[in-house]
Formats: C-alpha cells, structure tokens, sequence
C-alpha cells in the first residue's frame, strides 16, 4: 500500500502495519522491488512512472541519471513510463578513430517523446581531461525504428557540459543518445586490467589464461563473464596516456608456481613472457587482451598461480595481478556485484518540511542541515536528495597537489531557495600548517532553465575550515565543491590497508595486498573491485609534503619460518610520491608460500613509512587457514544453533575489558567473526582514534549486549582460535570455569 504525501511516496505493509521504506519519489522503484530484479536488469535498465511534478531515473553504480523537471512531459496524460536502458560500448561503432573514441556511455530512452522543456541526462565517460582548456564534444542522437540498424546524427542544438568525469545533456527529446569528446583536450584513458582464466580441475595438465583490459565504463566487462565463460581473478585501475610515442600496454608473466607448471606460449618479445595490447587498440576503445597457455610439465595435484604486471612504458609504475587456479570460484564481473553496498552508502535522502531536517550519509561526515521553515513557497514537503560526486572531478579549476582530496556532492533538487542557509559539512583529508589563514575556494554549480552551468566561483558564500571538514552555507540547493590551496597544506592523511584471500585448507601459497586510499568518502575503489580481498587492518599515515618522498612498503617479518615470501623479489617497494599526492589510489602484492604443512595460522607484519624522516607505521595482517567448514549463518553472526554458556554471568564485562587491552592488529577480524557490523568498527573506529582499546571495548560490548544468551564463551574462544590468539582463547577458558 502506498500513501503519497505531497510530491512522495511511503509505503506500509497493511498485514504488519510497520513501514516498508523510505520516502521516494512517485514511481520510483523501491528498495525492495530492486532486490527482486534480476541482476543483468537491475544494472542495465530503469523504469519508472513520471508525473507532472517530475523525477529522476538513474542506473546504479552507473553514473547514468536522468534528471526530469516539473511539467517538462506532454501534459496529454497524467503520467509517463520512462525506460532508460544502458547500451553496452562494444555493440555502437564510433564514428571518430581518435584517442578519445568509445570512451562514452550510450543510453536509450523510451517512449520518443518531444518535451515542453530540457531534461538533464548526465552520461560517464572514461577521460582524463586537460584542466585548462575549453572542453567540446560532439553530442549523437540515433533515432532508427525497429530493426534498423543505428544510424548516428550529430545534433548540435543540444548544450552540454564536459566534466571530469560526465557529460551533461540538456535534451528536448527521447531517443539513443551518446557524445564524443574532442581529443585535443584528452590527456589518458581510464582503464581497467584484469586477469581471468577457465577453471580446471586436479588432473588437467593445460590452462589457458587472459590477461587484458577495457575502458572503465559500465557493462564492458560483461563481455569476459559471459561471452568467454572465463572466471576473473583481479582488476586494477591503469591510466593510459596519451602519447607521440604511442606506447602499448605491455604485460608480462613474472613468475608460476608450483615449478611442475610451465609457460608454453611463444611471446613475440625474445627471451621474455612478456606481450603487448596496440596502443591503437586501447586508444579506440576496444581495449584487447593477451593469451598465456600454461602446461604441466611433471605429475602434480597443485593448480597453478601466477603473477602479472602490466604497465605502458618502461619505469612507469607497474600494476600488478595475479591468478591462483587453486582457489579459482566463479565471480560476476558486473559492478552491480562489486561494492553494491558500499557505493549505496554514498548518498542520502530525506523529506524536508517546515520543521526542518537533516540529511547525513552515514560513515562519511558528509551532513546537510536545513533549519526550520527554511523553505520558500507554499512548499510543505520536498524530498532532497544528496549525493557524493567521485573525487576525479576535484582535479579542475585548481594546481594543488592534494586537490583530490576534498570532497564534493550534488543536492537535488537544483535551485531551490532557502529563507535560511543550509548548513553543509564536507570532509577532507588534508593537514595545514600551523600558523596559515584557513580559506579554502567556494564552487557552486547552479543550472537555470535548463541551461548548462560551469563550476563557478562563489566568493559570497560564508564558510569555516577546520582540521577535518569544511562547514559551507548554502542560500539555495545545488553542486558544491571546494579546494584548499598548496601554499596552507603540510600534507594529507591516507589508509595504508592489508588485504588477503581466504586460506584454505590445503592452499600452499597466500595473496596479500597492501595499499593505501585517501582518506575521503569515496575511496577504496580497488578494494571494491575485488571483493574476494577481506580487509585485515588498517591504519592512517600522515603523508607529508614538504621534501616530496616516496611511500614505503615492506614485509617485515613472518611469524613461521614455514613460510616464505615468494613474490616479489624486491623488498621493500616505493611508490613515487606524485602517486601518492594525487590521490591515486594504488595497492602492492605479495605471495607467500608454504615450505613445509605446519601451522593453522601464520602473523605478517608490514612496515609503510614515508622516506626521509617521515611518519611510519605497523600493521599486521593474520593469515588463518580455513580447516572446517563454517554455515553461512554462524559466519555472520545471525544464528546460534549451538548452545554454551553465557557471557551475561560476567555482568562485570570483565571478559570484555581483558580482550580490549590484549587484543591487537587482529581485533577487527575477531569481530566480523563474531558478527559485529562493518559500520559497527568504522564508527567506533572513527569516534576511538588513538584510543585502540576503547574502540575494542565498546564493539565487544555491542556484541555482547546485542546477542544476549548467543554472546557465549565457546563462540568468543573460537573467534579468538581462529584469528590465531590461542593465548587468549585459553584465558577465557580458565575465566569460563568461575562462572
């Protein structure tokens, strides 16, 4: 059942008379409706009804939305089913062969309806752009019937606006639509390098495996999942440069193991396992892979894993991958699987009345406060929605190194008028010096009547900057951003993760990542790139700016010395300190092999530390080899079939208090397999900083607290067993006794 209240919807669930979700907007789909889509649909398509009174369409995890204003639709009926469907670049010829081609998504829109104003349809595309140069485009529309082929017209009364990372079209009609952006202005493609392979069993002695990339827009991956029945092993993000020289993408075999498995390809560069994708391939847009076949050269049960780095031209900073067929399982390469929820986390809505309201993305600080009777008209509810715009558009208007370090959002809807100014906070990640006036830049980006608008200065809005954010005072809804200038900044704080796949039981080699990501809402793009990686710890480290050093990283000490570190060869690595400046994100491989079956759990400890008199720091990363078999249930903390005794006879929580002083760099992991929620340990986390103990205190407690008769001491000692603290699994055995 659904009640519409002004221009929103709520729906109740008559049978349990509880409230189902949210508000929306009329015709919207619903949280839960889009749980029950199929995924293929959910990430290509959109539908829904649209009023006079207007709506939004967008594709998840996309960057696809359609922005429809009110009485923009033919008024010959009440409503409108508005269909937006992605369609794949790989299946639309581009008429342009330049660096910049098929790098731009293309969308249809349906029914083909003349509008009575400009719609606003924002359209990703993959570029890296020049900051200082006018930015033009060349906008397609395609309006074949049935069973025509496409035929592309350029349309040039549309208006648009290039940005960093879309484009924003102002249409009069429905139909296909895409641009192309003119190449003069183009510096790099944004692309993403995967590693995949078919699945082999045991006794198979050839495997063949891809090594290639695609332009990072949405639905060119599918191609790999579904078109080559392949399983993806890794993705990482690489920026293709445009260059004289034209370099290729060169991608090399480093190394296999076990040694019964060698390489049987001829690669055609000599004495080498390297290969290279044209330059001309990536530059078009088709992007291109490389074939490796590996044979089993003497009797052996192990499946192989290899390790891969792909890189432009000699001393760029290599990406590396690797593809371990031992634990090879099946994964989606779409990103409506890849960090869904996190990315759902990025954005906030709420109803707006005359009391007032606030809207908060929660785990980012991102907070937009609009006080009481602040709305202008006879306006008695709106639905505001506010979104976190990814960090790459930051880079223009600005010469900071560390401008990618703000972050920026969009309110919708645009231009609506406060009586009061809104009050917005925005994060940043950034240390001043001590002694600096603390100002930062205004931009606002305000749309009228459907015209294109550019980021502009706004010298008259009030605003203070503080150690960790940015408090902006908004007269009227619309894009926000900010930058801070080099000559304020020190340097910028960075999450420094380690990163593994799970250790099963006869597994004789371990992956582990170690990276870093800035500290703003929307990082960590590699982590939910690949979610097979689980998080072990993670720590900040003030990265400083002053004699522009490198990052360290390094493998410092594995706790047996049954195993070894395999990959890489060179330890520690450094990555350049303009990587780091920029915001760009990067993460480190290491393997490490099993020399002879021994312990069920192994402690890494790593080292990152800026060189030259910068701040260092620990982490430790708990490889746990899985031996039994662990219901999904009991994983996740939602059920205890079990029973043992319970942690409420400790009514003093003395248990608790022990853990939270002798637990280290494993706390988290213990946790998550205790059930305890991820916004849980990022919360406490946060509001516990140089507090370790209290953070652990207040989760542990949580737990406890929350699970009641479930919180048992047997669950507890085997969280603790299994994340290889059997000192401390013994100490609650001894303390079980006195209850």
């Amino acid at each position: 059942m659904e009640w519409h209240i002004g221009h929103c919807v709520h729906s109740l669930d008559p049978r349990e008379g509880k409230w189902m979700e949210s508000f929306r907007q009329p015709g919207a789909i619903s949280t839960r409706t889009a749980m029950a889509i199929t995924e293929q649909a959910c990430y290509t398509t959109r539908k829904t009804i649209i009023t006079k009174v207007g709506g939004m369409l967008e594709i998840s995890n996309t960057g696809i939305a359609l922005v429809i204003p009110p009485y923009a639709l033919p008024a010959d009926k009440e409503s409108h089913r508005i269909q937006m469907e992605y369609i794949p670049r790989s299946t639309v010829k581009d008429q342009f062969q330049v660096f910049s081609s098929n790098s731009t998504a293309v969308v249809e829109i349906l029914p083909a309806l003349s509008l009575h104003c400009p719609v606003r349809l924002c359209l990703p595309h993959c570029l890296v752009l020049q900051q200082n140069l006018e930015r033009k485009a060349h906008i397609f529309v395609n309006h074949h019937g049935k069973g025509i082929d496409p035929f592309w017209e350029e349309e040039k009364e549309v208006s648009y606006h290039v940005e960093d990372t879309n484009c924003i079209l102002f249409l009069n009609s429905f139909s296909w639509h895409t641009y192309s952006v003119v190449d003069e202005v183009v510096v790099a493609k944004k692309i993403v390098v995967y590693t995949a392979a078919q699945n082999i069993q045991s006794e198979d002695n050839v495997v063949r495996i891809e090594v290639g990339c695609y332009p990072d827009l949405p639905g060119e991956d599918m191609e790999i999942q579904g078109g080559r029945n392949l399983f993806v092993a890794q993705k990482k993000i690489l920026y293709f440069l445009k260059r004289e020289e034209q370099y290729p993408l060169r991608i090399s075999l480093m190394d296999i193991f076990p040694c019964e498995w060698r390489c049987r390809c001829r690669c055609p560069i000599p004495d080498t396992h390297s290969q290279e994708i044209p330059y001309s391939k990536i530059s078009e847009g088709s992007g291109g892979s490389c074939v490796y076949i590996l044979e089993k050269t003497q009797s052996t049960d192990s499946r192989p894993l290899c390790v891969f780095t792909a890189s432009q031209e000699k001393g760029d900073l290599p990406v590396q991958l690797a593809v371990n067929l031992q634990v090879m399982d099946k994964v989606s390469l779409t990103k409506e699987n890849i960090g869904n929820e996190s990315r759902s986390l990025l954005k906030a809505e709420a109803v707006i009345t005359n009391a007032g309201g606030e809207l908060k993305i929660e785990g980012t600080g991102v907070v937009l406060k609009i006080h009481p009777n602040a709305l202008k008209g006879n306006i008695e509810d709106q639905l505001v929605q506010m979104r976190i715009i990814p960090s790459r558009i930051m880079e223009d208007q600005g010469t900071s190194l560390f401008s990618n370090s703000c972050t920026a959002v969009e309110i919708f809807p645009h231009n609506i008028r406060l009586r009061k100014p809104a009050e917005l906070r925005l994060p940043h990640c950034l240390m001043f010096n001590e002694i600096s006036d603390r100002t930062a830049r205004i931009f606002t980006n305000h749309e009228k009547g459907g015209n294109p608008a550019k980021w502009e200065e706004d010298k008259k809005v009030t605003h203070t900057l503080d150690e960790n954010a940015c408090m902006i005072k908004l007269n009227k809804l619309c894009c926000v951003k900010y930058i801070i200038d080099d000559k304020i900044v020190r340097g910028t704080k960075i999450r420094i993760y380690t990163a593994s796949r799970e250790l099963k039981q006869n597994d004789k080699v371990a992956e582990v990542e170690v990276g870093f990501y800035p500290d703003i809402p929307d990082g960590g793009e590699l982590l939910r790139m690949n979610p097979s990686f689980t998080v072990d710890s993670m720590e900040m480290l003030l990265f400083m700016g002053e004699r522009k050093s490198p990052l360290q990283l390094s493998l410092d000490d594995i706790s047996s010395s049954l195993w070894i570190r395999w990959f890489p060869k060179d330890n520690p690595w450094e990555i350049p300190f303009a990587v780091v400046a920029s915001s760009t994100e990067h993460s480190h491989l290491f393997i490490l092999q099993e020399t002879n079956e021994g312990v069920g759990s192994v402690i890494c400890r790593f080292t990152a530390l800026q060189k030259e008199g910068g701040m260092k720091i620990s982490l430790a990363l708990t490889l746990l080899r899985k031996v039994m078999q662990v219901s999904a249930d009991r994983a996740i903390g939602h059920t205890y079939q079990e029973h043992g005794k319970s942690l409420k006879a400790d009514s003093e929580n003395r248990i608790v208090k022990l853990l939270s002083h002798k637990l280290r760099g494993e706390w988290k992991q213990v946790c998550r397999r205790l059930g305890v929620e991820e916004s849980k340990l990022y919360r406490e986390g946060e509001d516990n900083k140089g507090n370790i103990k209290e953070a652990i205190y207040q989760c542990l407690l949580s737990w406890k607290q929350s699970k009641g008769d479930e919180a048992t001491f047997e669950y507890l000692r085997d969280a603790l067993k299994e994340n290889g603290r059997l000192d401390l699994a013994e100490d609650i055995e001894k303390y079980e006794e006195l209850f």
